[in-house]
């Protein structure tokens, strides 16, 4: 059996909202939601499941072609993303340059596999987390980051 299929079924199985299909399309347009994006899948279904479990409507990605679609086919439903910063680095920075542009300058918060990175500094993202990090503060970066994005749109 090849790993993706094994990946697939898993997050089939396991996590059904991960398929951001049913969640977005049935949702208010009111309600923000946050994308996840990470190549990891352990560490995108724990970051979907914690948001979604602390009243944050989330969704997830593995790749940065499977964000981009997500996001131009729900354009306007997403009011953050949260990504790894092995992601946000794919394509020189192609996820954060289609953020800023493409999406109305979605806020974008890098999470970093490890302490040390030097990479706050060379990205334009909203905020940078290193792992290990406590949930509440990824959960206070993810409100902030859709605070500012409903004040800029009551702006526009």
């Amino acid at each position: 059996m090849s790993t993706d299929w094994n990946a697939a079924l898993w997050q089939h199985d396991l996590s059904p909202w991960l398929n951001a299909e049913p969640s977005v399309r049935n949702a208010r347009a009111d309600t923000p939601f946050v994308l996840v994006v990470d190549e990891n899948i352990a560490q995108l279904l724990a970051l979907v499941y914690l948001l979604n479990h602390h009243g944050l409507l989330a969704c997830g990605a593995r790749s940065v072609s499977e964000a981009l679609v997500m996001l131009r086919r729900h354009d306007g439903s997403f009011r953050a993303l949260v990504a790894s910063t092995s992601v946000v680095r794919r394509g020189d920075g192609e996820l954060v340059r289609a953020c800023r542009s493409e999406f109305h300058n979605l806020p974008v918060i890098a999470v970093a596999e490890s302490r040390g990175i030097e990479f706050a500094h060379k990205t334009d993202c909203f905020a940078y987390l290193e792992r290990p990090f406590r949930l509440e503060q990824l959960l206070d970066l993810v409100r902030e980051a859709l605070r500012q994005a409903a004040t800029e749109r009551s702006i526009a």
